[in-house]
């Protein structure tokens, strides 16, 4: 009767005795226990987790592949930042790596992404070497619409050219059926006095239209931008002229 508690006995010390013979597992044990919760993690889309959890493995065990899974979760969260710091880390520390090209190039598309989201550093500006070019005048709205008033001045002045002529035609043809000498006479003088101020109305009115559009094809933004000018409409006794500074 009295074997059964020392069978006991012997098992429990056998027990304990095993339980101190195990070691304690080593910080790569520990770090390789975490990476692979972490994998878990990350494939839950849980980033940050994820994330934090690498962060005490590496502390444990500094290994390349914990750093890259590290870049991986961050890049997952949404730390560009953080992502290319690891994946820069890893390939510095990594040695060889089978698939180094294709994280170069992910590398490089999150630098890229990186910039974009980085906003210009605000400071003084560099000094220039000289003074560089005068800014560009401002075109005002009278400005910008000189050139298309001057080229309807012209189609208006041609048009008022066109029913003077009219008149002077019709002046005419009455002077033909005028059976009166004096009154006809009277009549195709008026007729040929007409048809003279037409003929001006049709000269001035052309020059103009074509003066306005001249201006207007020197006056195009894409010529401003690129040189600064000043077109001014000279009238004068010899009829019209474009003159500027380009």
């Amino acid at each position: 009767m009295r074997s059964v508690p020392v069978l006991a006995l012997t098992l429990a010390l056998g027990a304990a005795g095993t339980a101190a013979a195990q070691p304690e597992p080593t910080p790569r044990q520990r770090a390789i226990k975490l990476n692979e919760e972490s994998a878990a993690l990350y494939q839950a889309g849980r980033f940050r987790e994820a994330a934090d959890i690498l962060r005490v493995a590496y502390r444990l065990h500094p290994s390349p592949t914990i750093v890259y899974n590290l870049g991986r979760a961050l890049e997952g969260l949404g730390d560009v930042a953080g992502a290319v710091q690891a994946y820069e880390q890893y390939l510095a520390t990594a040695g060889t790596v089978p698939d180094r090209a294709a994280i170069e190039a992910r590398l490089r598309a999150l630098r890229d992404r990186l910039a974009r989201l980085t906003p210009p550093a605000s400071g003084p500006s560099p000094p220039t070497s000289g003074p560089g070019p005068p800014p560009p005048r401002p075109r005002g709205p009278l400005r910008r619409l000189a050139p298309y008033g001057v080229a309807g001045l012209g189609v208006v002045t041609l048009g008022v050219g066109a029913v003077v002529a009219g008149v002077a035609w019709e002046r005419y043809q009455t002077a033909k059926d005028d059976p009166g000498q004096v009154s006809a006479a009277a009549t195709h003088a008026r007729a040929r006095d007409l048809a003279r101020t037409a003929n001006i109305l049709f000269a001035v009115g052309g020059g103009v239209a074509v003066a306005g559009a001249v201006w207007l094809l020197l006056d195009r933004p894409w010529r401003e931008a690129a040189r600064d000018r000043a077109v001014t409409l000279l009238v004068g006794p010899g009829g019209l002229a474009l003159a500027g500074a380009f």
